[in-house]
């Protein structure tokens, strides 16, 4: 069940912690091909493409989704460019 701590561990400590991305990589290219060949597919064989257009003029004047979408923005832009600005120092990471 664990066997991804373990994976990870041991490809870190014989090889480096950039090689484990190279591991998980791998790992997704194997599950993704594995899915395609042996996973049957579940939509509908018939399916009724709706026109796109109307779905974005309807997005864009939806007041409630520019409200969220720029509470969102307006706190990631916060968070990412206050680094400076906090009380406390955030170390940097060299690599």
């Amino acid at each position: 069940m664990l066997s991804g701590p373990l994976i990870g561990g041991i490809t870190d400590y014989y090889y480096g912690f950039k090689v484990v991305f190279l591991v998980l990589v791998a790992m997704s290219v194997i599950v993704f091909f594995y899915a395609l060949l042996r996973l049957p597919e579940t939509a509908p064989s018939t399916v009724e493409m709706k026109p796109l257009l109307p779905i974005v003029k309807r997005m864009i004047t939806n007041v409630r989704l520019w409200r969220y979408g720029v509470l969102i923005g307006g706190i990631n832009g916060v968070l990412f460019s206050s680094r400076n600005t906090l009380h406390f120092q955030v170390p940097r990471m060299v690599f």
